[in-house]
């Protein structure tokens, strides 16, 4: 999979004629027209990612698909399923899981208020859980007391009959707090996503500083009178998929000019 960024609708679609002949014409393979296509980045879904534009940093950036997004609530519901009989710290070793190999994929993706917003709800069906798996009002009574709250407001709340989504929102907050969550064993998706982004960080910029260029760079720097080759390409992508992206671009230019083609593919060192 590959994506190859232009300046205009007109060029993108050049683009595309020149690499599907290429690839068909030249490599013998067969391009899925029905899965290419030609759009703005808003519009794109690539390996499980979506892109959308900061205002701040005026670029565009990458961010977890509103489908992978749905798929993940999905796999969650179903481990945080109030009838799944199983016990509640098996489902939080499963939640772990699920909430570790989610960010490792997407932990090159901006989605701190995702993760704030998939927290809360995390939180707010284990909490049912627990109380379902409470059972009878004078277990759940002796549970609340042991927990901190009065016996009056223990009783008050134990007694309410079914309704678990209106007592796991309010009340039980107050008790089942997040602190006691996270010392149950329950991952925060919010710190687990700050610290792999912040060594992500960290690993990227050891790599850039011994990162060595190609031996071709710099003649292709000036026979394309640029000082440095241009990455407009988001830097995420340049520096999980650079192989990818670097070929393909290459290939580009190899049918754009042959003397790009005799400069990268026949470097003199």
């Amino acid at each position: 999979d590959c994506i190859i960024m232009v300046g205009s609708e007109m060029s993108a679609n050049r683009v595309m004629r020149n690499i599907s002949r290429f690839i068909e014409e030249k490599l013998g393979l067969k391009v899925n027209m029905t899965k290419s296509k030609v759009d703005r980045p808003s519009g794109l879904k690539y390996l499980g990612f979506g892109f959308y534009y900061d205002t701040r940093a005026h670029q565009f950036k990458a961010k977890p698909h509103a489908k992978s997004v749905a798929k993940f609530k999905n796999r969650m519901r179903k481990l945080t399923c109030r009838s799944w009989g199983v016990s509640n710290s098996y489902k939080v070793e499963k939640l772990n899981q699920l909430i570790r190999g989610w960010i490792n994929y997407f932990k090159i993706g901006s989605m701190k208020t995702l993760c704030k917003e998939l927290d809360s709800n995390i939180r707010y069906r284990l909490r049912m859980c627990i109380w379902k798996h409470w059972k009878t009002p004078q277990n759940r009574a002796e549970n609340l007391i042991k927990l901190g709250m009065n016996k009056e407001d223990a009783y008050s709340i134990a007694y309410t009959g079914a309704r678990i989504a209106h007592v796991c929102s309010g009340a039980l907050n107050y008790v089942i707090t997040n602190k006691r969550l996270a010392s149950f064993g329950l991952v925060s998706m919010l710190d687990y996503y700050t610290e792999r982004r912040s060594e992500e960080r960290r690993v990227g910029k050891e790599c850039r500083s011994r990162l060595i260029e190609p031996p071709c760079t710099e003649r292709y720097a000036r026979l394309s009178n640029n000082s440095k080759i241009q990455s407009d390409v988001d830097g995420i992508f340049i520096f999980d998929f650079f192989n990818t992206i670097f070929i393909f671009v290459f290939h580009m230019n190899y049918m754009c000019s042959p003397l790009l083609h005799h400069t990268l593919f026949k470097p003199h060192y």
